[in-house]
């Protein structure tokens, strides 16, 4: 009944921004949700939450990598780009494997970010280039976000913790690296 409701609130003349929110929910066909998110779009092109959701949509949809990526270019590049739109396209491209493209688009997130919520991307950062094979580099980053909290809060503990951790599986899988030439 839903999908039906839809269907015809996009029949209307000029639907809302809503109407295609809708469809992303609620259309049972996944052709004419692609369809109808990408209509949204090209009606509404500064609208940054029907962008997200449409290239969620092809992502989910398992769409070409090429078409894909065009699309985060595309999102994470618009002027109005939201930092919901960079989170989004670290998400896509460390999924694809682009691990350059996600390491990039999580230092720009950083950059733009209050200072309270650069040491959680400064982990995510850290565990790109861990990712990337780039452990000394993690380790370094890992190194600086131990030393950079007070400990006075949990998150900062835990942070403080994640950050112990991973520094200590990099430096077991470095030394077991070692062993085994």
């Amino acid at each position: 009944e839903l999908d039906g409701l839809v269907r015809i609130l996009l029949t209307l003349h000029d639907p809302a921004p809503r109407a295609y929110e809708l469809a992303e929910a609620h259309l049972i066909d996944e052709g004419l949700r692609l369809e109808q998110l990408r209509s949204g779009c090209d009606r509404y092109p500064l609208d940054t939450s029907l962008r997200r959701r449409y290239v969620r949509a092809v992502w989910a949809a398992g769409e070409g990598v090429e078409q894909l990526l065009q699309l985060v270019n595309a999102m994470t590049d618009a002027p109005n780009a939201a930092p919901e739109d960079l989170w989004q396209g670290v998400e896509i491209a460390s999924d694809l494997g682009q691990r350059e493209l996600a390491l990039a688009l999580a230092q720009r997130l950083a950059a733009g970010s209050p200072l309270e919520e650069q040491v959680p991307l400064a982990l995510v950062e850290a565990d790109l280039h861990v990712a990337a094979g780039l452990v000394d580099v993690a380790a370094s980053i890992y190194r600086s976000l131990i030393e950079s909290i007070d400990g006075a809060g949990a998150e900062e503990r835990a942070i403080a913790l994640r950050a112990a951790n991973a520094l200590l599986a990099v430096a077991q899988d470095g030394a077991e690296a070692v062993n085994a030439t």
